[in-house]
């Protein structure tokens, strides 16, 4: 029996004691004044959010990525936020210059504005974004897949927890000049689908974005929607299955529990498939059809001609 809460349980005191109803969502949608108001707050932590090798700047433009990945799922657009900085001491004024031009770069990059924040000192760094938008007429939620319905996932997995890999292991692991500067980008520089959501997610029926890991995802719509996931392709990313045998790692692992590709997992009725692949190419986003929904219960992958039940694995807050 755990002796201090996991992530999970902490978001269930704070639901309950605050009053909110249903399910925790990517971003939550209100009325306000003569608009449905989208908004999402996001934590970056450097202890835990930032690998070696990942430059100030590219920490703060991850800070923002996490709202705009969230927003994605949900097929709208963020336009105003907030930031509040915590700074450890001694930090010096071109650190804070990295911070402030990646988060004005994140803005720019995205369409956002930035209304103001605060800042503080702490012990470590970490950076808060709100941001808010209007929210479409449908917000797709993590609840609505279906048995028939089919599942989609924007980009391959993998790089991203190859990436982290590669800038953590105390041994040099293998990889090509090419893989490795693929695997780095990924990590060091993720962009959410926000074009193609914005103008698609009407045609899910069940969204969710896949930071916490693509395992994790799938869980979390399968439970939601009280339907049984059936994983016939892996989304395995280019040269992920040749890097994890030449370096004695799973590759399934770095694919379904590895986590950090701010990409959108979402269900939808298969006959969307035609105008999703046709947005997905217009816009040149790696859509992928990764398998279906049906009666039941839980998440299925096959793989190398085995079925098996996946684990409900990938990366949680709190869970040490």
């Amino acid at each position: 029996m755990r002796a201090h809460p996991d992530e999970r349980a902490v978001i269930a005191e704070f639901r309950r004691a605050l009053g909110l109803r249903g399910p925790h969502e990517d971003a939550e949608a209100a009325a306000f004044c003569s608009t449905r108001l989208l908004a999402k707050v996001d934590t970056l932590v450097a202890s835990t959010d930032v690998p070696p090798g990942m430059s100030l700047r590219e920490a703060a433009r991850k800070a923002v990525v996490a709202c705009v990945s969230d927003f994605a799922a949900k097929g709208a657009r963020p336009r105003l936020a907030l930031v509040s900085v915590t700074l450890p001491p001694r930090t010096t004024r071109p650190q804070v210059r990295q911070l402030a031009s990646g988060l004005a770069g994140a803005a720019s990059e995205f369409g956002m504005a930035f209304l103001g924040g605060d800042t503080n000192g702490g012990e470590g760094l970490s950076i808060t974004v709100c941001a808010m938008g209007e929210a479409p007429r449908r917000v797709p939620r993590r609840s609505g897949a279906r048995a028939g319905d089919i599942v989609m996932a924007t980009g391959p997995f993998g790089h991203a927890a190859a990436g982290l890999a590669i800038a953590t292991s105390r041994r040099r692991l293998a990889a090509t000049v090419r893989f490795a500067a693929a695997a780095r980008r990924a990590l060091v520089r993720p962009t959410p689908p926000l074009r193609f959501c914005a103008g698609a997610a009407h045609l899910f029926t069940a969204s969710m974005d896949s930071s916490d890991g693509l395992a994790a995802t799938l869980w979390e719509i399968a439970s939601q929607g009280r339907v049984r996931i059936e994983v016939d392709a892996a989304p395995v990313g280019g040269g992920v299955r040749e890097f994890a045998a030449e370096n004695g790692l799973d590759a399934m692992g770095l694919v379904l529990y590895g986590g950090e590709e701010y990409e959108t997992v979402f269900a939808c009725r298969a006959s969307s498939r035609p105008a999703l692949r046709r947005r997905a190419a217009r816009l040149g986003v790696n859509l992928l059809e990764i398998g279906r929904v049906e009666r039941g219960r839980g998440v299925y992958l096959a793989d190398s001609g085995r079925r098996s039940r996946m684990r409900n694995a990938g990366w949680r807050h709190l869970s040490a």
